[in-house]
């Protein structure tokens, strides 16, 4: 199957739309919603952070968010990595959870999807050429 996407001039295939919607899911699923629930007012629902549109800079969203994550988290102390429901994010286990451990599944959840990314661009890449 493929996906018409007439801003980025015609078809694309499973791996583009992969890409897409891998950047998207980090930048706003993971880093948005976890940085508002965990330092943010923790009051806008998730699914109001996403918008997988073309030409919205996923890419740079992606950056700007784990950076912003990054500093806030820098920005702790101890306390804040021990106490429970420090992040209350509605659609995870957070509020029962010690705050290092999100942290530490957000790292892992990071590596995975931009390993995801890194091995779809290399064949889109070598078949596009």
């Amino acid at each position: 199957w493929r996906v018409w996407a007439p801003a980025l001039g015609g078809f694309f295939g499973p791996v583009v739309l992969v890409r897409l919607l891998t950047v998207g899911l980090l930048s706003v699923g993971r880093f948005a919603g976890r940085w508002e629930w965990s330092f943010g007012d923790r009051s806008t629902p998730p699914d109001e952070l996403v918008d997988f549109s073309v030409g919205t800079g996923l890419v740079e969203r992606l950056w700007d968010e784990i950076t912003r994550w990054g500093e806030s988290v820098e920005a702790l102390d101890q306390a804040a990595f021990d106490q429970i429901g420090f992040s209350q994010h509605p659609d995870g286990m957070d509020a029962h959870l010690p705050f290092i451990t999100i942290v530490r599944w957000m790292n892992r959840e990071t590596i995975h999807h931009l390993a995801e990314i890194a091995l779809l661009r290399d064949p889109y890449v070598r078949c596009s050429a």
